[in-house]
């Protein structure tokens, strides 16, 4: 394992975060994802993570697990697209009144359009309709701007590590 790099967890009261605007620009739509939309959302998750070819239906056996999109499901995706394209995506996973979003990312070339405070503040407001309370994620040095704009604040920093060459930041 090889240190991919450090990261800031933060937290932040959520009624402050989704009062927060996310204006986007006409060509980019954000929504939860849905059965329909789990191959696009896969095939982002792969690039993302540098899943090699022959890996991908092992690792779509994994998803599966979670339920993503369908009833049951274990935590939610929200997913942004630009011409039908995912160019984005946001996990949720709620528990004891406290929301986390994790895997927040935007492909390089859709970066700086607010696309994943967008992604960030919808998976957000639906978690305080369900009654949580406090949002936590861990960030990236590139998004604590955006986080911090949102009312988070770091309570601890720690290291991320993982194999060589398996992230794309």
């Amino acid at each position: 394992m090889a240190l991919i790099e450090p990261v800031a967890g933060m937290a932040a009261p959520l009624r402050q975060v989704v009062e927060a605007s996310t204006e986007l620009d006409a060509d980019v739509t954000v929504s939860e994802v849905t059965e329909d939309d789990l191959r696009d959302l896969y095939s982002f998750m792969w690039w993302r993570w540098s899943v090699p070819d022959g890996d991908r239906e092992a690792a779509l056996r994994v998803y599966e697990t979670f339920r993503f999109g369908r009833e049951g499901a274990r935590g939610r995706f929200w997913i942004a697209r630009v011409g039908g394209r995912v160019v984005g995506k946001c996990f949720l996973h709620c528990g004891a009144g406290v929301a986390g979003i994790y895997g927040v990312a935007t492909s390089p070339e859709f970066r700086g359009r607010g696309i994943a405070r967008a992604l960030t503040v919808a998976a957000l407001r639906t978690a305080v309709e369900d009654g949580h309370k406090v949002g936590v994620l861990h960030s990236t040095q590139l998004a604590i701007p955006l986080y911090r704009g949102l009312g988070f604040r770091t309570v601890a920093d720690f290291a991320l590590y993982g194999p060589p060459d398996s992230f794309h930041v």
